[in-house]
């Protein structure tokens, strides 16, 4: 056998074995949590997977699908490990449910899909003392990326696992088929409230600027400030949209300005809502409430201003853009 052959072999095969998930003291990945007691503002009962992003802390969970599928252990009463409060549970009837204390409910094994991929989550159950297996996949095929059982649950502290590779999918159920739990917290990926992205490009008095110091929250002001325009004063257009890829009207981003006379200049995010404004000085800060809807929590805000300026032959040049997520 050639020996090189044999290490080569040797290497894919601890490529695939040797990185495991491990146990660690706290994420260090921007992140959120959802507390049980924190869904439906911790009233018990039937509960969905709106609410349940919604009571994410500091920002809204990136919760895709959160589905708890019966299995065949015996019904359970929630009476151990109840530190934690409520928890999230398949209710007697087989709702989506809150689970309070020294209350009866279907075991279940979750599934969590992400919308944004991960090294790192964390989690709590109530009412199991054992270990639980945790499987990260992929949610497009379902592969598997890595599986862990914890160390045992014998109190109500968090399990913090890093996996070795990213992961959009999480599958949860205990060590044994006749176990029941309920999950009382978990730790899943957030988004920036804003990020800038992409560049600006040049005028008569340089590059214009767009910054948000928070990102949109609901029922508060979403205060985006504008710089580096024409000190003389001028006019500003700021765009606000849904995607960083496709325009429903113009197609394809990025959209490049040269061919309407403004070289370097690039529109950058989806235009669906324009709105207009004046400074005096080259700054200018563009205030917009957002509404108290719950169903703009998790909503992805693109926004990107374009600036008067006598430089090119379009009149306008670009900033940067910026992406939001719209939390509490």
């Amino acid at each position: 056998m050639n020996p090189m052959r044999t290490v080569l072999a040797l290497g894919v095969l601890c490529a695939s074995l040797c990185a495991q998930v491990v146990e660690i003291p706290a994420l260090t990945t921007l992140s959120t949590r959802v507390d049980a007691d924190r869904i439906n503002n911790g009233a018990a009962g039937a509960t969905t997977l709106n609410a349940i992003r919604a009571a994410g802390l500091p920002y809204v969970a990136q919760i895709e699908a959160f589905v708890l599928a019966p299995n065949i252990a015996a019904q359970g009463f929630y009476n151990w490990n109840i530190g934690g409060g409520n928890g999230i549970g398949l209710s007697p009837s087989g709702q989506l449910s809150t689970i309070p204390p020294a209350s009866f409910f279907n075991a279940f094994d979750l599934t969590i899909d992400l919308e944004l991929e991960t090294t790192e989550m964390g989690f709590s159950v109530g009412d199991w003392s054992g270990s639980m297996v945790v499987e990260f996949r992929h949610k497009d095929d379902d592969s598997l990326v890595a599986s862990h059982t914890t160390s045992l649950f014998t109190s109500i502290a968090t399990k913090f696992l890093r996996s070795p590779a990213s992961f959009d999918r999480i599958v949860i159920k205990a060590d044994t088929d006749t176990a029941n739990w309920v999950l009382t917290d978990l730790y899943v990926p957030a988004y920036e409230p804003w990020v800038s992205f992409g560049q600006g490009c040049n005028g008569l008095s340089g590059v214009p600027s767009l910054f948000s110091a928070s990102g949109p929250t609901l029922g508060d002001p979403f205060v985006l400030e504008l710089s580096s325009m024409d000190p003389a004063g001028g006019f500003y257009i700021m765009t606000m949209g849904a995607s960083t890829t496709l325009d429903p009207q113009l197609g394809a981003l990025p959209i490049d300005l040269a061919v309407l006379g403004a070289p370097g200049c690039q529109i950058l995010g989806s235009v669906e809502v324009t709105m207009f404004g004046f400074h005096v000085d080259g700054t200018a800060q563009f205030n917009l409430t957002v509404p108290t809807n719950q169903g703009l929590l998790g909503q992805i805000v693109v926004n990107q201003a374009f600036c008067s300026d006598a430089g090119n032959p379009l009149g306008l040049i670009a900033t940067n853009a910026g992406i939001g997520t719209v939390n509490l």
